[in-house]
């Protein structure tokens, strides 16, 4: 992209923010940005030539620089997406995982009893799909 300014607007974009890739993918020139830009936005500052320069050489080649920062613009927003995405799908396998182990081990019964000094028996499984809780009472025979 910032090859693309350089060759067909003679623009040096290396250390520019991101509202100055969008004036020169706006703005034919920087004297159109400085006429016309500011009609909008007084309080914008004029660009000179210390700041930056471009002119570019055709409206299709403005429109292919337009065209091209806003594509990766969009790139570059979903594939920060995705990695939320794709935190959010390990945080789940691993949470998963532990119930499935904590289920296949018997592990994720809680007990609320003591056998010796008591008949009944309470479990819960907080991780089951039908959240049960059961109470055993023993009875001797």
């Amino acid at each position: 992209m910032v090859r693309i300014a350089a060759d067909k607007a003679g623009a040096t974009l290396e250390g520019k923010d991101d509202e100055f890739f969008d004036w020169v993918g706006f703005y034919n020139s920087f004297e159109d940005f400085n006429a016309l830009g500011r009609v909008s936005d007084p309080d914008r500052p004029y660009v000179t030539s210390e700041i930056g320069r471009w002119q570019w050489a055709s409206e299709t080649d403005r429109e292919s620089f337009r065209e091209f920062k806003n594509s990766s613009r969009t790139a570059f927003t979903r594939a920060n997406f995705m990695i939320v995405v794709a935190i959010g799908n390990r945080i789940i396998s691993v949470i998963d995982a532990i119930r499935d182990a904590k289920r296949y081990n018997g592990g994720d019964k809680i007990d609320i009893s003591d056998k010796k000094s008591y008949n009944y028996k309470f479990a819960f499984d907080p991780l089951s799909t039908n959240r049960q809780f059961s109470m055993t009472l023993y009875t001797p025979f």
